[in-house]
């Protein structure tokens, strides 16, 4: 049986740890950043590697400075995040926050939504899924008491009730994603309950 860590998100490494996963970079890219002057010939078997990564992911191996900067580059984030001093990953996402309202959180996966409509190739005449956020949001389709009718169309939608083009469709993928990041919001609330 594979044991399970716990990653405190509220230290560097457990935000390392995070990112990480959340990105896809494997311990192996991770140790080559932290130690640029190992070269694949002369680095450790992946099993040690494996193991000195899990040692700074769990706070028993420190960065020095140069080490943070590199392992910030790789992860795209600020090394205020990584050190605890921000709730942001990047400086951006805090100044969108400050003026929408969204959690780091949300920010993220609206950026990751609009990267895979552009991979997609979702251009103007065929708007992806932020596409439709963005004009339901300038078309005001989602009214201000829209809680309720927004599930009754949901559970419409969820029936396969109407069209992929109507704006009710799009009310519904948007409520979707809002459920959606009400829940990861919700759990990431819980998580640091029990880390504090």
């Amino acid at each position: 049986m594979k044991r399970e860590e716990l990653y405190d998100v509220t230290t560097i490494g457990g935000r390392i740890h995070e990112l990480r996963e959340k990105k896809g970079i494997t311990r192996k890219d991770l140790y080559f950043t932290i130690r640029p002057d190992d070269t694949a010939a002369a680095a450790p078997d992946d099993s040690s590697i494996n193991t000195m990564v899990r040692r700074y992911e769990t706070n028993k191996t420190k960065l020095n400075a140069e080490q943070l900067a590199s392992v910030c580059r790789l992860l795209g984030c600020s090394a205020d995040y990584l050190l605890g001093l921000e709730e942001y990953t990047a400086k951006e996402n805090k100044d969108i926050a400050q003026k929408t309202g969204l959690t780091d959180k949300s920010i993220e996966k609206l950026a990751a939504l609009f990267e895979r409509d552009k991979r997609l190739g979702f251009g103007s005449r065929l708007p992806g899924t932020i596409g439709l956020i963005n004009e339901i949001i300038i078309s005001n389709t989602i009214e201000a008491s829209g809680a309720g009718r927004s599930l009754k169309i949901l559970e419409q939608y969820e029936a396969g009730g109407f069209p992929e083009e109507s704006p009710r469709y799009k009310t519904a993928l948007v409520y979707e994603i809002d459920q959606s990041f009400i829940a990861l919001s919700q759990e990431i609330r819980e998580r640091r309950k029990t880390t504090k």
